[in-house]
């Protein structure tokens, strides 16, 4: 599971955001054009035109960041989706509650 820092300013959570949203869309550019393991964190923090220091401060390494990435996608995917919401319990997904008997 991803440890990412979180920064507690509340003037910069706007960057924060922006910053995260920037260096996931340049993994997944990246991840288009070449295998993930021969991309590094100097690759996707270049692509996403910060330095070093910014990915380092919330990302582990690009797996880290992946594991971010993939994990909001679903989010999101689960967010567009009509009707109820589906959660995770253990390793069954339920809509709502159900019972899983």
């Amino acid at each position: 599971m991803a440890t990412t820092r979180k920064s507690t300013a509340p003037s910069s959570g706007r960057r924060v955001r922006r910053t995260r949203l920037a260096l996931a869309r340049a993994l997944i550019e990246l991840a288009e054009e070449r295998d993930q393991s021969r991309t590094g964190v100097s690759d996707v923090a270049e692509r996403a035109e910060v330095s070093r220091s910014p990915f380092s401060y919330h990302y582990g390494d690009v797996h880290e960041l992946a594991e971010d990435a993939c994990t909001a996608m679903i989010d999101e995917l689960i967010e567009s989706l009509p009707g109820p919401r589906p959660f995770m319990t253990g390793s069954t997904l339920l809509a709502d509650g159900g019972d899983t008997a």
